[in-house]
């Protein structure tokens, strides 16, 4: 729980001193910890390849808190990693896409599925067999 403890205290940071000026709402906040605190432990029980956990929690987070909110913690994740806190590799931010292009029709109520992680599970799998 530390890992995403600094990733949401980015998040709460980069809300403060936006460029954009775009706030980051704290129903994004709640919502990421959800999903992570409920999907994280299973996936790491699952023993599969990192690529295969980026696709699938970023698809996670895609289909129930948004693309947008997904692709910024997968920014904030590598970025804490050049920081020190984990290994920092292009391909994870490119397993992060492809698991926000799996989620995203999911939180747009394009598709519908009775099982979401699930549904990211199998995706994410064809993508990234182990």
């Amino acid at each position: 729980m530390k890992g995403l403890s600094y990733l949401l205290l980015c998040a709460l940071i980069v809300n403060q001193n936006s460029v954009a000026h775009v706030p980051i709402p704290n129903t994004f906040i709640l919502c990421s910890l959800s999903v992570y605190k409920h999907y994280k432990k299973k996936l790491e029980e699952m023993n599969l390849s990192d690529k295969f956990m980026h696709c699938s929690m970023s698809c996670a987070l895609a289909a129930k808190c948004g693309p947008q909110e997904s692709l910024m913690l997968g920014v904030l994740k590598e970025m804490g990693d050049l920081m020190g806190y984990g290994n920092a590799e292009v391909k994870d931010l490119i397993a992060d896409t492809h698991g926000v292009k799996i989620g995203m029709p999911y939180f747009l109520k394009i598709k519908k599925t009775e099982n979401v992680f699930l549904t990211c599970e199998d995706s994410c799998s064809c993508i990234y067999p182990e």
